[in-house]
């Protein structure tokens, strides 16, 4: 009889780890068919540890080792790059994964802050740029009443349209027609 795994909850590391053993990013893929990883997110978070949080399967001991610094993995010393995750996400978001940019990233962290801190700053305009162009982009979307302009709308549904005809008869072929419903100006189209 096979022993059932037990899922545990990882805690995301305050700073990223490095393991220049193994690659525990693969491991914990491996122990999680459901976390698939593209290519380039792969290569991006090869060799670092403390990335992510969720549930994994093995190895019970991964959040004491990790606070430990040593892989859960292959037991060797972890290295704490002082990198803060969030950062190590905006990074990664702001440059679409690109390792490069990431290894320069953390050589400006380790040898001038300053300049770090200035290019990190750049990355944040540009993610909240790109997040406001991205909701304008769902906003446009939504439908709005062509008589007030409001999004404040309804979609008449088929059990209604049904409950007009059935109430109405012919004479509800007007409602029957139309889609929306505007809570504003109570038009409807």
């Amino acid at each position: 009889m096979m022993r059932k795994r037990k899922p545990i909850f990882i805690k995301q590391s305050k700073t990223v780890l490095q393991c220049d053993y193994c690659e525990p990013n693969n491991e914990i893929n491996k122990l999680n068919p459901m976390w698939i990883i593209v290519e380039k997110r792969r290569e991006y978070n090869k060799n670092f540890l403390g990335v992510y949080k969720g549930s994994i399967y093995e190895p019970q001991d991964y959040n004491e080792k990790l606070e430990k610094l040593i892989c859960p993995f292959c037991n060797s010393k972890l290295i704490d790059t002082g990198l803060p995750v969030s950062d190590f996400h905006l990074i990664a978001k702001a440059s679409d994964w690109n390792r490069q940019v990431l290894d320069l990233m953390m050589e400006l962290h380790e040898n001038d802050p300053i300049e770090y801190q200035l290019k990190l700053n750049q990355f944040k305009l540009q993610n909240e740029q790109a997040e406001k162009i991205e909701e304008q982009e769902l906003e446009s979307r939504k439908p709005h009443c062509p008589i007030c302009n409001s999004t404040n709308l309804k979609k008449i549904s088929g059990l209604s349209k049904a409950g007009s005809v059935a109430l109405w008869g012919v004479f509800a072929v007007g409602r029957t027609s139309k889609t929306w419903h505007c809570n504003d100006c109570d038009s409807e189209w």
